[in-house]
Parts: C-alpha cells; sequence; structure tokens
C-alpha cells in the first residue's frame, strides 16, 4: 500500500524556508517526504542513501543537516542513526486513535531515549491520546541512548511483531566483519572504469561513485556506467540505473541479468512497444495476386454510357467557361 506525506502548501511562505539555499530546500522536503519518514516524526536516517535519493553529495548533506539542526528544525543522533523532526507532530495530527496506535507502536522501536520522551511529551501537548508515558520509558543500555517502551496492546487494538531473537557475540562478530568488510571495499576499479570512459572525474563525483561501490560493489557500478556509456549518456544516468537496482534490491550481476530477462519478456509480450502495434489491413486490390471481378456485357455498355454523358457535361462546362472569357 502507497504512504503518503502530507507538506502543506505555506511551507513556502515560511520565513526559515524560503531563505534557504536550492540544496537546502531540497534536503529539508526530502526529510519530509522520504520513505523512511513516520507517523510520530522520529525514523531512521542514514546520510549516504539520502545522497542517493537527493543527488547531493556527502559533504552538502552533512553541511545541510547542521544548518537545520542549530535552527532547531531537527534533532539527529549519529550514532543511533535517528533523526527527529521537531515540529512534525504539530503539522501531523495524531487526534484519530488508530494514529495514536500507531505512534505507540513505532516508539517501541526508536532507539534515542530523547527523542521518545520528546514525542511523547508533544502528544501531551497536543492531547494526542497515546497510550506511551514518560514512566514507560525503559533504559536498555548504560549510556542511556536507547529505550524500550513495552505495552499491552489486545489482539484487536494493533498487532505487535514478533521480538527477533538475540544475536549471538559470534553472530555479532561475524555481522562487525562483514560490516568492516563492506567498508574496506576498493573503489579503485570502478573509479579507474569512469575516467575511462567518461574522462575526468570531478572530486564531487569521485565520492558518489565510491559512496555506490560501498552499497552495491564494484560490479554493478561498473556494469552501470557501462550501459550509460553504450546509450551515449554520462554518470548522472549511470546513477540513476544504480537507484532503479537499489530500489529492486539488486546486489549482484546474475540478479541484474534475471531483470533483463523480465523485462525483455514484458517488452516481447506487448509486441516490443510499451503499447500494442496497430496494424492496418491492406485493401483487396493492393493484395498479391488480385484480379479484378468480371462484369457483364450489359453492366459494361451502361458504363460506357454514363462515362460519355460526364465527358459531355465537362466539356458544355469548359465552353461556357471560355465564353465567359
Amino acid at each position: 500500500m502507497a504512504i503518503y506525506r502530507q507538506v502543506h502548501t505555506t511551507i513556502w511562505q515560511d520565513n526559515w524556508v524560503s531563505e534557504l539555499e536550492p540544496l537546502d530546500k531540497l534536503l529539508w522536503l526530502y526529510l519530509l517526504t522520504n520513505s523512511k519518514t513516520t507517523q510520530s516524526g522520529v525514523y531512521e536516517f542514514s546520510e549516504r542513501y539520502a545522497c542517493f535519493e537527493t543527488g547531493m553529495s556527502r559533504k552538502e548533506v552533512s553541511d545541510a543537516l547542521q544548518r537545520f539542526i542549530k535552527a532547531g528544525r531537527i534533532r539527529y543522533n549519529q550514532a543511533n542513526s535517528e533523526i527527529m523532526v521537531t515540529n512534525w507532530l504539530k503539522f501531523n495530527s495524531a487526534r484519530s486513535p488508530k494514529v495514536a496506535a500507531v505512534i505507540d507502536k513505532e516508539l517501541g522501536s526508536v532507539k534515542t531515549r530523547d527523542f521518545a520522551a520528546e514525542v511523547i511529551k508533544t502528544c501531551q501537548q497536543y492531547e494526542y491520546h497515546i497510550r506511551a508515558k514518560l514512566a514507560d520509558l525503559d533504559t536498555v543500555s548504560g549510556d542511556g541512548d536507547s529505550v524500550s517502551i513495552p505495552y499491552g496492546y489486545s489482539t484487536d487494538t494493533i498487532t505487535q511483531p514478533e521480538p527477533s531473537p538475540e544475536p549471538t557475540p559470534s553472530q555479532n562478530q561475524n555481522h562487525n566483519q562483514q560490516s568492516e568488510q563492506a567498508d574496506a571495499v576498493d573503489p579503485a576499479p570502478s573509479i579507474n572504469f569512469y575516467q575511462e570512459n567518461l574522462g575526468v572525474m570531478p572530486p564531487i563525483l569521485m565520492e558518489q561513485v565510491m559512496d555506490w561501490v560501498k552499497d552495491m560493489g564494484n560490479e554493478l557500478v561498473i556494469e552501470a556506467i557501462t550501459r550509460a556509456v553504450a546509450a551515449e549518456k554520462g554518470w548522472s544516468y549511470a546513477q540513476g540505473i544504480l537507484r532503479n537496482w537499489s530500489k529492486k534490491n539488486i546486489r549482484t550481476l546474475g540478479q541484474v541479468k534475471s531483470e533483463d530477462v523480465a523485462h525483455d519478456r514484458q517488452i516481447s509480450a506487448r509486441g516490443g512497444f510499451g503499447k500494442p502495434v496497430r496494424t492496418e489491413k491492406l485493401p483487396d486490390w493492393a493484395q498479391e495476386g488480385y484480379k479484378p471481378p468480371k462484369i457483364s456485357k450489359d453492366e459494361h455498355e451502361k458504363n460506357l454510357k454514363i462515362l460519355a454523358e460526364q465527358r459531355k457535361q465537362m466539356d458544355e462546362l469548359v465552353a461556357k467557361k471560355e465564353e465567359s472569357k
């Protein structure tokens, strides 16, 4: 089911928004409408993924976030990868019991205690009838940054997800090793391939390529550049291909080939084009081997008389025209 986020039209009359630079406006709208946003205004945030979806560089995203924090528009816990839009609940009402139940559920997964407390206080201020209370906040880590809120909903209210089993130390170790390996991917093959095919790479694009390599790997980045070159396009075209693969959770060349086969089959089923091809039927006289129908002698003589009469009328009209001159 599609999820929609409302952005009030008066956003463009907001003095703070009107004074933002164009890229800051882009990121601000992204923070209000991206797919990770929640009903509570607190959600998981990745600077790298924000770069992918907005086309901004890592530095541009990071600098804009700092300006938003300074202006009091957001709060950002980088350690927990969580962001909170401070006035979210002011402009996104939670007076509906169903919406309030959704916020209660979301609070159960908020990692940053201060963010959860702020949401609860705001709901109390606007008299949104959520069940969570400040007393429910249960710190589960020594640094006070994580929070877990237990709820006792019945099955007719809202279904709670089953808790996932705690990872064993060996699982954590393996996960950390995999993360370190992902971060250690050498982007040199993709950078060299880019410069061999698309020319000198500006520093801002090098940063984008490196981020894509971390997320997708060298094979897919090189494949995307190859397709851009074949289409006589540039890096923006390749990046669009990578975004499409990322949204479809495609991470290997094998998955790319499977996607290509499925796409080709879909095109073939539609006659090779996006819409069915319309074909015009040739008239009988244009068909190969056409023979005119035979007519009787009487009908032939009748046709000759008609032609003679038409010619006579035409001659009379020409004569009248000549006389008029």
